[in-house]
């Protein structure tokens, strides 16, 4: 049924309803606060549990050993001169289970900046990333060190329109309640192998890949996304499918100049 604000009375009961609701908002974000404060001074877990680890019978983390073999194997083979990118195409190749494709049905919502779309992808499906690889070999849980950084969020009116930034405000670090996956010394040399890795690349370049998102295979239905590498040859739009290597399409590539014109 309608609620006409034109009523003074129900006006003022309105906004004495929303002043209400805010205050049991922010008091309800405290209590959270504090008692997910309170177990990570106490070594309990709390939330999703990073690969290789899991909840034991009293709320601690305990090591899982079926992805702890895999995480360790992530250092050995980063420590052996791999970069992430190359060890996610190992453990694909070897069919190792991702945590979303073990434990979680449903799907992920990603935007694709190029078209300004929201897209969607099975748990299930998710694969091994260079991205997630490097976060998995920088995160000092490995080497038994929680860091738990509690934020506050501060509200910013941008074109009319309120955005919640967050400023980060503590952090807890703890070194005796996560059991090792990985020695010190060797969590250490991986992080050592990331500053020299890092000092040797060059400058990015980007390119604006106009079709980005428009041009689809018509063997596979699968994108049509534009690859440019600033040495070699490659200047074409190739079929997502089609990426080494795990090639499941053979549709040929298209010339960027010559389809963009």
């Amino acid at each position: 049924s309608e609620y006409p604000l034109d009523n003074p009375n129900n006006r003022m009961l309105a906004e004495l309803m929303s002043v209400v609701n805010a205050f049991y908002a922010q008091l309800t974000s405290q209590k959270v606060k504090a008692a997910n404060t309170k177990k990570v001074l106490e070594g309990k877990t709390h939330g999703i549990k990073p690969f290789g680890y899991k909840r034991d019978a009293n709320n601690n983390y305990a090591i899982f050993e079926e992805e702890a073999i895999h995480v360790k194997r992530m250092f050995e083979l980063s420590l052996s001169g791999l970069g992430t990118y190359s060890i996610a195409n190992i453990l694909n190749n070897e069919g190792v289970p991702t945590k979303f494709k073990r434990n979680y049905e449903g799907v992920i919502k990603r935007k694709d900046l190029d078209t300004n779309t929201t897209k969607e992808f099975k748990k299930e499906n998710v694969t091994w990333r260079g991205s997630v690889i490097a976060d998995i070999l920088k995160n000092p849980i490995y080497k038994g060190t929680r860091i738990w950084k509690m934020y506050e969020d501060i509200p910013e009116i941008i074109d009319g329109r309120t955005k919640k930034n967050k400023r980060l405000v503590d952090e807890i670090v703890t070194t005796d309640h996560v059991p090792p996956i990985v020695d010190k010394v060797i969590w250490e040399k991986v992080q050592l192998n990331f500053k020299n890795n890092k000092k040797n690349v060059g400058p990015k370049e980007y390119y604006h890949y106009l079709l980005n998102g428009l041009v689809f295979c018509e063997k596979c239905g699968h994108e049509y996304r534009g690859k440019k590498r600033p040495k070699g040859n490659d200047l074409a739009y190739k079929c997502t499918n089609k990426r080494y290597p795990n090639a499941k399409c053979d549709n040929r590539g298209i010339s960027i100049p010559k389809l963009e014109t």
